[in-house]
């Protein structure tokens, strides 16, 4: 049954693209030290008591289901890998639902999504990256991109943006933008961006200059 309801789940949020209006992420990153607690939460908007889900997307990889909460009165029910973990929690009360990871560790690192199912109707959240920090991650990188669809007309003008969140020197990473317009592969490289500071200190840059 988990496994089934996984694939819905991701069936759905990949064909269909339902990030829900109703719910509510509001974190779009967190960071944590090795070894601290992190609490990731939603919040959706309905008067009916729906089932919440917990989802995993670690960096480059498949979505994996962590938790169910059927309702706010039931214990969240973990599946597959998670089903024996000692460091996570979740609760869900009517409006809202955490998850909490505890003694943060590397492969904690990853985009949490939180998603309602009510009368077969599902929705996500814009999701939560967690980017744990340590000795170890000095060079990891993520890269944020908030998915906006709006129509366009010809000749219209329109910005998009990324975040770079990153641990190493300020300046030596490099940021590239690609464009592949339809039936083209792959994209080809429309502008790229990087700089080598000598300072080294823990950054987070916006790089908008696309347009």
């Amino acid at each position: 049954m988990p496994l089934l309801y996984c694939a819905i789940l991701v069936f759905f949020s990949k064909v269909y693209g339902l990030l829900g209006k109703n719910v509510v992420q509001s974190d779009a990153l967190v960071t944590a030290q090795l070894g601290e607690n992190v609490t990731l939460s939603c919040i959706y908007y309905l008067d009916e008591i729906p089932a919440v889900s917990w989802i995993k997307q670690p960096f480059g990889q498949k979505p994996q289901l962590v938790a169910i909460i059927m309702s706010p009165t039931s214990d969240a029910m973990f599946v597959n890998q998670f089903k024996n973990s000692k460091r996570l929690s979740a609760k869900g009360t009517k409006g809202t639902s955490t998850l909490t990871v505890s003694q943060v560790e590397l492969s904690d690192s990853a985009t949490y999504y939180c998603a309602i199912t009510l009368f077969n109707e599902i929705s996500f959240g814009n999701g939560t990256t967690l980017m744990a920090m340590g000795s170890e991650s000095h060079s990891r990188a993520v890269v944020l991109q908030q998915l906006e669809s709006e129509s366009m007309q010809p000749g219209d003008t329109v910005t998009l943006q990324c975040t770079v969140h990153t641990e190493t020197c300020a300046g030596e990473h490099s940021v590239y933008w690609f464009r592949q317009g339809s039936g083209e592969s792959p994209p080809g490289i429309i502008y790229t961006h990087g700089t080598r500071g000598d300072e080294c200190q823990r950054s987070s840059g916006a790089v908008s200059p696309t347009q």
